[in-house]
């Protein structure tokens, strides 16, 4: 019987399949220092109006790896959040777990800012708190700051904490908020692919959480749902092994063991 390929060839076969540099999975990934993005900072523009604010990458990589780009994150002050709509906020002092989500809506927009504006209108109307999701990325790879952790210089970093370090909590995944970070990529992913970009995006984003809260992207731990439960499931997770449902979607959803074998590789 022929060998299987190991995590690392089959990230490579799939990365060639999408069309994207195996290079651009090398190194690691500590996302420490925050400058304002500049145009060059992405191969698209940033949204009309918006001016993201680049994450970097400073810890030194091994020889002949390349790292990631910077991560390109909008504000909820950028994309437009009313803050008027949203209620009180939730924390936690570490994170377990993170869970992938898509928004099931169209896959192609003129303005992707809008998009999140009216997903968050959308959830306020239906009895949501706030915006469901931590995070929303969009199909030229732009991060947008989903729930409201605390109000942020213009030039400063959301990370999704409030002034205490506490991780907040988001209303992504019933039974399964506490202790986890949803991060949504913006289209439906059933019968399509996510973007080279926002893939790409989704891999660092993911990378700086786990190594934010020491998460390990291969293990699967126990975890105690709201309800005093304990199930074990993998740290990193599509919505539908949590919940009855299609999300994250199904070519998304097939996409994960090469999300967590890329994390790995940045986190090691």
């Amino acid at each position: 019987m022929p060998e299987q390929p190991g995590p690392l060839e089959f990230e490579r076969r799939v990365l060639l399949r999408l069309g994207v540099a195996a290079a651009t999975l090398g190194g690691a990934s500590a996302f420490v220092a925050a400058r304002v993005s500049a145009a060059t900072r992405s191969p698209f523009d940033p949204p009309p109006g918006v001016r993201p604010v680049a994450v970097a990458h400073t810890r030194p990589k091994p020889a002949g790896t390349a790292t990631l780009s910077p991560l390109n994150i909008v504000s909820r002050a950028a994309w437009g959040a009313d803050e008027h709509l949203r209620g009180k906020a939730d924390f936690d002092r570490h994170v377990e777990k993170l869970i992938v989500h898509h928004t099931a809506t169209r896959n192609t927009a003129s303005d992707w800012p809008a998009q999140v504006r009216g997903i968050y209108r959308n959830t306020i109307a239906r009895s949501y708190r706030d915006m469901p999701y931590h995070w929303l990325i969009d199909p030229n790879g732009f991060i947008y700051e989903g729930r409201w952790a605390r109000a942020v210089p213009v030039n400063a970093v959301p990370n999704g904490e409030d002034a205490q370090h506490r991780s907040v909590r988001g209303g992504h995944a019933l039974g399964h908020n506490a202790r986890t970070i949803g991060i949504a990529l913006l289209g439906n992913f059933d019968d399509h692919e996510p973007t080279p970009a926002s893939f790409r995006a989704l891999i660092g984003l993911t990378a700086w959480k786990c190594e934010r809260w020491n998460i390990d992207p291969q293990a699967a731990s126990p975890y105690r749902r709201d309800d005093d439960d304990t199930e074990t499931f993998p740290n990193i997770s599509g919505h539908r092994r949590v919940f009855s449902t299609d999300c994250p979607g199904r070519r998304l959803n097939a996409m994960l063991p090469l999300l967590r074998a890329a994390v790995a590789q940045h986190v090691a």
